[in-house]
């Protein structure tokens, strides 16, 4: 058994399940990698019933899943602090994983796509064209 969660912990799990091909077991090497020791299970468990996004989620009722699931699927430009500090520490997990990444962001895809044309980028180039 874990014990109690933290906000860091819930965000690896789900930038890991929702935007990696790793398995239960996989995610569990990792998460001990940098946490307190936890069962493939013991995450598991805690993914579906507490982190596993849900559907037509109220504003107030929001969780870190939903919040990483929205920017997931639409690429939500968050106002709220909270919820855009949500989504950069969930892009810098998921940024260790490059080659497991089933999603990147649309600055993440700028960079990747000026790089392969051979183009050289700058903070300025990005903003540019992020807005």
């Amino acid at each position: 058994m874990h014990g109690k969660w933290t906000p860091e912990e819930d965000i690896f799990i789900v930038a890991l399940r929702l935007g990696t091909r790793l398995n239960w077991k996989e995610i569990e090497a990792e998460f001990n990698k940098r946490f307190n020791h936890a069962k493939s299970k013991d995450l598991e468990s805690r993914y579906n019933k507490g982190l596993k996004p849900g559907r037509r989620v109220a504003p107030d009722k929001r969780r870190i899943s939903d919040i990483i699931d929205d920017y997931r699927h639409y690429k939500v430009d968050y106002e709220d602090p909270k919820e855009r500090d949500i989504v950069r520490k969930a892009l810098l997990v998921l940024s260790e994983f490059p080659d497991q990444r089933l999603w990147h962001s649309e600055i993440e895809l700028l960079v990747l796509n000026a790089f392969l044309s051979g183009l050289v980028v700058s903070t300025a180039w990005c903003a540019a064209r992020t807005g």
